[in-house]
């Protein structure tokens, strides 16, 4: 599979020539292999990886709520990046 990821798109316009138009962005793109995640501890580990670094904490998780969620893992074999000016 392919995944790509930007951060900080900006558009950069010009006021009388529609071609001169541009983008400014940092992203990386990668390709790798892609597993559903099946095994509760690895669900659970893989969730609280997600949920510490957005609330800096870990959190439970129940049988109950693990059945409502599918978890994927990408196996990255080549990565790249790219910044534009």
């Amino acid at each position: 599979m392919c995944f790509e990821f930007d951060i900080d798109v900006k558009t950069i316009t010009h006021d009388t020539i529609g071609c001169k138009w541009s983008t400014s962005y940092k992203s990386v793109i990668g390709t790798g292999k892609i597993y559903e995640i099946t095994n509760e501890k690895e669900m659970i580990d893989g969730l609280n990886h997600i949920m510490k670094h957005y609330s800096g904490k870990e959190w439970k998780f129940t049988s109950k709520m693990l059945q409502k969620v599918r978890i994927w893992k990408i196996q990255i074999e080549t990565i790249t990046g790219k910044r534009s000016n």
